[in-house]
């Protein structure tokens, strides 16, 4: 039988319709398929103990045993009393599930006869449980049990069912009993025809009922169960779901849907044509634009459809819509905003504006579009409907914004300074007809008059804003402002702390206050002149002796304290080395210990400074320490010990042992050698600004050579005692030391820093010789001049100056520049973002005298940012200008960009007229002096190391080039100045100024070229360097030709090469 499965009131009458339209159909218009009944079999059992006393034991056809109509459980009711059954207990078990039954299922299959056109099943020896549950019994089949089968059919006229069965057996249709073969009989038949039966039954063509069958096989010898019929059983209708659709809307004419179903087939319909045969996935293609809806019904094997067919309406939209613009700002406005409306002849539309020719974006209607500039305007807007179809002719509309505003003058106020509690203004405007606006010290604006007086003002600063509104709305965007002050009082000073009246700590702190709050401070050390200055102030590395502080209070008007605060203090000494008595210290754990620590001053004495030190310890879970120096151990272990006095450290070891303490040193009782130098060096990074920041340089720095000191102010100063950078450079004499401040950097080498000639030439006291380094920019006043000394050469001015210092003094009035070096030193200046032309060079500059020199200088990107990088064997002030040269007949000419970038940057020169002529040849005193020029060397001025130089204009550079090692004269001693230069004398001489730079010149990568055999023996090395390099080449032919004359084209592009491969440019 087919499983029973309840069907809701609207899924019953979508069949009743689908099945009156078949209705009246042929039968052979139905599907052939087989029928199928589930019949659930229970065996029962004829011997002790479960024996059942309705099986084996009555004979006799016995109709009535049932009532007409079935129970509510749906099974049959018993009628009451029957010659056939026992009672009605022993009846109920024959239905249902109890101790005196086993039950199974098996399905009866009722195969089509076509010739007949209904649907059979006939079996004249039916036992379905042979062997089974309880068995046979010793009888050759199992003849004892009951079958029960429920399914569902749709009423068809003419339908009918017979049963050839035995023993009982009844029929019910529509819960109504339509067969009654009840009794223990033979083979009998039976049959119900629906439409005879039809008003007994209560049913209508097309509807869906119940069928339910109930047979019992109650005694030995044979067993029938044969059926014919008509009737198409099934359990459930079919049911269809759709698995992929097209979007709802949509731009395309064509669609795709997939589906599945339960029944055995489908049927599809679009937009209600009558539905066909169809499987997923189905394609429709060339729909025309507007609302379609598809269908999809499962169909089961017997031809019934799914009476709620899965559908889908969508939308094909292949027509753009129409773009209104319905409200909009007027033609002429002063808002920078613009608020508009959008309409189109399509609903549930967005849309997409472009203001100016921008790309268009998601807008909103209403739009407001904020922030529009002065000028004209067009805003474009186009619909997008829910398809996607863009109206190709966007709506437009163009207007101007005007938001002009007014100036605002004032012409007339209180003086500056006063005493006066009220003030009076008077107010003008380049426009007529406006009204002012007045903020009085930062309030809100409000409405005042013209003039305006305001009274009961306060003493202290006071700042008037008024700005003038127009007729339009539009407000001064600059108001006019007048300060002015009312009050007559000085402030006072007193300072509140400071360092003891004698002391050996060369840095001193101090803090001071005023009775007026807003003050600033300036600052006179023994007897300077003043200068800002902030609390708390602190001065470092000071000279020993007496010092007097001066700090007088400024008001925010200017009144300076007539009487300024003093302080006078004394360095006994400075504090130059710190060390521990002992390297380890050991303690058993618990126990205490004291150490001791001594400071070595300037003027060989020593201090204990153990209870003055600040102490710390790496690891306190080892042990603590008081202020007084005393340890005590906690754990066993070792940790270090740190102490700070005077901007220096020291360090010793903490040992707590378990056992019994060893003497206080790494000895038995003795101590180790003290430290001879501090195991950290504290730098004090000053700025013009009054900040300070210290940078702690630790023993490993030194012994990595790196010692970096840095500020992000534009200025920095560093003092420090020449004692501590010795110790340094005793550490590690090739110690790198780098400045850098906002503005440049430099880096120099700390074997180059050799102040001892230079002190003992200046008569300093070594032991109070301090170094002070700096980097700085230049007053305007100097950039100013050296900007009108650029114009004169038509050149300008990249990177203003920036300068570089090294100063020695000894604290007496004694001091001396250090600005020249034996290596040269890099120096770099930050240039920002700007593009840096191929013209560029980098400049020594002296303002004193205006003088400027060209100086390697190469540009480097990193960061987004270019730095120059400037090399020099000196200090100075140091510049970065722009300058280009054209020359006429290099126009055409290969040399033109060697020669004339040399050109800009000051190292070679025209011929005059405007020409530079490349073919020309070029002479020796001519080459020097280009070299020179080229290395940035300072010229030197003294007797001439060849005979036949004396006062001529290349007597200098010559000379110069001469002791930089660059030249030589022949046997003779003489230079030959104007002789040419050959082709394999101007490499030797490059070769050597290359070699002065100190650059790291590696192997080139050019080719070597075949004809050495051609150059002389002394230029054999020079000719491979530059060969290699790529500075010089052959002819087409490979030809070096050294002994042909230079041109000057070559030179200059020789020399360009050269600069380039020790990164000179």
């Amino acid at each position: 039988m087919y499983r029973y499965r309840p069907l809701s009131a609207g899924l019953a009458l979508a069949v009743l319709l689908l099945c009156i339209n078949s209705l009246f159909l042929p039968a052979v218009t139905q599907a052939a398929s087989d029928n199928q009944l589930i019949i659930v079999v229970r065996d029962f059992s004829v011997v002790p103990p479960n024996k059942h006393p309705d099986f084996e034991t009555y004979n006799g056809q016995y109709p009535g045993i049932v009532m007409p109509t079935l129970g509510a459980d749906k099974k049959p009711v018993f009628s009451g009393s029957s010659p056939v059954v026992t009672n009605a207990s022993s009846f109920n078990s024959w239905y249902n599930d109890d101790p005196l039954n086993q039950k199974t299922t098996v399905t009866l299959d009722l195969n089509y006869n076509s010739v007949l056109g209904e649907y059979q099943y006939s079996n004249s020896s039916f036992f379905p449980i042979d062997n089974q549950l309880w068995g046979n019994e010793g009888n050759a089949h199992n003849y004892h049990f009951t079958t029960e089968a429920h399914s569902k059919f749709v009423y068809r006229p003419g339908d009918t069912l017979t049963l050839n069965i035995d023993d009982d057996a009844w029929v019910f249709i529509n819960n109504k009993l339509a067969l009654d073969l009840g009794g223990v009989h033979g083979v009998m038949n039976g049959t119900v025809n629906l439409d005879a039966q039809a008003a007994a039954l209560g049913l209508i063509p097309g509807e869906i009922y119940d069928f339910d069958l109930f047979q019992a096989e109650r005694h030995t010898t044979q067993s029938n169960f044969n059926i014919r019929t008509s009737i198409q059983f099934f359990d459930a209708l079919p049911d269809t779901a759709l698995t992929a659709t097209p979007d709802m809307t949509t731009i395309s004419a064509n669609a795709t849907f997939s589906f599945l179903g339960t029944g055995s087939s489908f049927e599809c319909s679009v937009d209600a044509a009558v539905y066909g045969a169809c499987t997923s996935p189905v394609s429709y293609n060339s729909l025309s634009d507007g609302t379609h809806t598809f269908a999809v019904r499962s169909i089961l094997y017997n031809g019934l459809p799914d009476p709620t067919p899965a559908s889908y309406t969508w939308i094909v939209d292949t027509t753009a819509p129409d773009t209104t613009i319905v409200s909009n700002p007027s033609s002429m406005t002063a808002s920078s905003s613009a608020a508009f409306g959008f309409g189109s002849n399509e609903v549930g539309v967005s849309y997409e504006c472009s203001l100016d020719g921008a790309a268009y974006s998601a807008c909103n209607t209403p739009e407001t579009f904020t922030g529009i500039s002065d000028g004209s305007h067009t805003l474009s807007v186009r619909a997008r409907d829910s398809a996607g179809n863009v109206d190709p002719t966007p709506a437009t509309f163009a207007w101007t914004i005007d938001s002009t505003a007014p100036d605002t003058t004032i012409v007339s106020n209180p003086s500056s300074m006063t005493a006066s509690s009220s003030a009076a203004f008077g107010f003008g405007s380049n426009e007529v007809g406006v009204s002012y606006e007045c903020s009085l010290d930062g309030a809100a604006y409000s409405a005042c008059n013209n003039p305006e007086t305001f009274t009961g003002i306060s003493d202290g600063s006071h700042t008037l804003s008024v700005r003038a509104r127009d007729s339009v709305g539009n407000v001064d965007p600059t108001p006019a402002t007048f300060a002015w002050t009312i009050d007559s009082a000085s402030p006072d000073t007193t300072i509140v702390t400071g360092p003891g009246s004698s002391t050996n700590n060369v840095n001193a702190t101090f803090s001071f206050t005023s009775n007026e709050s807003g003050v600033t401070y300036e600052c006179a050390l023994d007897g300077s002149a003043y200068s800002p200055c902030s609390s708390p102030l602190t001065l470092n590395n000071l000279a020993v002796g007496d010092h007097v502080l001066l700090v007088k209070a400024i008001d925010a008007l200017g009144n300076a304290d007539a009487t300024p605060a003093s302080y006078d203090w004394k360095i006994t000494s400075v504090t130059v080395g710190l060390q521990f008595s002992n390297a380890v210290y050991s303690v058993v754990k618990g126990n205490t210990q004291s150490t001791k620590l001594t400071a070595a001053n300037s003027d060989l004495t020593t201090l204990d400074v153990t209870e003055k030190a600040a102490y710390s310890i790496a690891d306190p879970s080892i042990a603590t320490i008081d202020a007084k120096g005393v340890f005590t151990g906690l754990n066993v272990g070792e940790t270090v010990l740190t102490a700070t006095y005077g901007g220096l450290t020291a360090n010793t070891t903490l040992k707590i042992n378990s056992g019994q303490s060893g003497s206080p040193g790494s000895g038995s009782g003795g101590s180790s050698s003290p430290a001879q130098q501090p195991e950290t060096f504290n730098f004090d990074v000053l700025s013009s600004d009054g900040s300070t920041v210290r940078v702690s340089i630790t023993l490993e720095d030194v012994k990595k050579g790196i010692i970096m000191l840095k500020t992000d102010k534009p200025d920095l100063k560093v003092i420090q005692a020449v004692s501590v950078l010795d110790r340094i450079r005793s550490i590690n004499q090739n110690a790198i030391l780098t400045f850098q401040s906002s503005v440049g950097s430099i880096t120099l080498p700390i074997s180059e820093l050799n102040w001892s000639p230079l002190s003992d030439r200046q008569g300093m006291d070594r032991s109070k010789v301090q170094v002070t380094l700096a980097i700085a920019t230049t007053c305007k006043a100097n950039v100013d001049k050296l900007e009108e000394a650029l114009k004169k050469k038509q050149a300008r001015l990249l990177v203003a100056p920036v300068e570089f210092h090294v100063r020695i003094d000894d604290g007496s009035g004694k001091s001396a520049e250090l600005d020249t070096f034996e290596h040269y030193v890099t120096r770099t200046m930050d240039m920002g973002t700007q593009t840096v032309p191929p013209t560029a060079s980098g400049i020594w500059w002296n303002p004193n005298t205006g003088e400027y020199r060209y100086i390697p200088s190469r540009f480097v990107k990193k960061d987004g940012h270019t730095a120059a990088e400037l090399k020099r064997q000196g200090l100075s002030s140091y510049a970065v200008i722009d300058r280009q040269v054209e020359f006429a007949d290099l126009s055409k000419h290969w040399s033109k960009e060697s020669a004339e970038q040399l050109a800009s940057k000051g190292i070679v020169e025209g011929r005059g007229n405007g020409n530079f002529d490349p073919d020309g040849a070029i002479t020796r005193a001519e080459v020097s002096a280009l070299l020179v020029r080229a290395l940035g060397l300072t010229e030197s001025i003294g007797d001439s190391p060849f005979s036949d130089i004396t006062t001529e204009w290349y007597s200098t550079p010559v000379s110069t080039a001469y002791r930089a090692g660059l030249i030589k004269g022949d046997a003779n001693g003489l230079f030959r100045p104007n002789d040419d230069v050959t082709r394999e004398e101007l490499t030797v001489m490059l070769y050597r100024a290359a070699q002065y730079t100190g650059s790291k010149i590696g192997s080139g990568t050019a080719a070597a070229t075949a004809n050495m055999d051609s150059v002389s023996p002394w230029a054999n090395d020079a000719v491979r360097f530059a060969l290699q390099h790529g500075i010089l080449t052959g002819d087409k032919s490979g030809a070096l030709k050294p002994g042909e004359k230079a041109t000057r084209a070559e030179t200059a592009q020789m020399l360009l090469r050269m600069l380039t491969t020790v990164e000179f440019v």
